[in-house]
């Protein structure tokens, strides 16, 4: 895990990170802050 400034609780956390379907979301465990929201696909060959 990341330690990141949260910009809403002012505070350094640990970013949580956690699957939803294809999508990674990394949040602040504080408040649920967003900092970074992404899909992940796979290639098949």
């Amino acid at each position: 895990m990341a330690r990141r400034y949260c910009p809403t609780c002012r505070k350094t956390v640990d970013e949580d990170v956690a699957k939803e379907g294809s999508f990674v979301i990394k949040k602040c465990p504080q408040c649920g802050y967003i900092f970074a929201k992404y899909e992940v696909k796979s290639v098949v060959k």
